[in-house]
Order: structure tokens, then sequence, then C-alpha cells
């Protein structure tokens, strides 16, 4: 079972409440989060409401 640390699992749980739309991918090595990426999308309209 992965080992997640209170700083780790605050900092995660942080990420998934602050973005809208995208993801977070957690990457673990021997059961230790080794790396922690997010990606946000941003939706942009057009004047005319077209995307």
């Amino acid at each position: 079972m992965a080992k997640i640390t209170p700083e780790y699992e605050k900092y995660i749980l942080s990420s998934i409440k602050d973005i809208d739309y995208g993801s977070v991918v957690i990457t673990l090595h021997a059961g230790k989060v080794a790396q922690v990426e997010i990606t946000e999308k941003i939706r942009v309209e057009t004047n005319n409401g077209k995307r």
C-alpha cells in the first residue's frame, strides 16, 4: 500500500479543490509519492459565443 504523508495528502486534496477542469496525476515509486502533476484546462469563448 502506498504511503502518503499528511503534507502530500493536504497538497493533493488542495490541488483537486482548486481546479474546475483538468487532472491531477500522482506518480508513485516504491509505494511513495514521487511526483504530482496538475493540468488545468480553461475554456475560452469568442465574442460570437463559439469556442
